[in-house]
């Protein structure tokens, strides 16, 4: 799931007001993950911030912004290809290890090892940095990438 907060706010001021304001912003924006964990720690270890941006894009807008129900995510117009069967069930994560198993099915069935997060392809990281927000989900990792980095249990 994603989740976007979007603000439509108008300046009635200058270039050097605007960045004022900017400013603010990205402070008010950089402080809403704290928010989060100080008001709702237990959904704060499944919420994970993969990106945060706030900016006056300091150019005219044609009208305010639509519904946010009805925004499309880069990629989600179009059906996924991507039917591959995920290979590995997360036992238990943190930042620094997986435990995974090898899902029923696979090469490595029943299979448990180690498998340190920094050897994750980098995109995939960012899932792992609150502990447990992974559990309970499958993931892909090659089987040979497995065997190099991870550790049999």
């Amino acid at each position: 799931m994603r989740a976007v907060i979007c603000y439509d706010i108008e300046i009635d001021g200058g270039l050097s007001d605007a960045a004022k304001f900017e400013m603010l912003l990205k402070d008010y924006s950089k402080d809403f993950e704290q928010y989060l964990k100080k008001n709702n720690p237990d959904l704060a270890k499944i919420v994970n911030f993969s990106q945060e941006q706030a900016e006056v894009p300091m150019q005219e807008r044609r009208g305010a912004t639509g519904s946010l129900g009805d925004i499309v995510f880069r990629g989600s117009r179009v059906t996924s290809t991507n039917n591959a069967t995920k290979e590995w069930l997360v036992l238990s994560s943190n930042p620094i290890e997986i435990h995974v198993k090898g899902n029923p099915g696979m090469p490595h069935e029943g299979r448990v090892f180690i498998y340190p997060v920094d050897q994750l392809p980098t995109p995939m990281r960012k899932y792992f940095r609150n502990p447990g927000a992974m559990d309970g989900k499958s993931i892909n990792i090659p089987g040979s990438r497995m065997l190099a980095f991870g550790t049999p249990k």
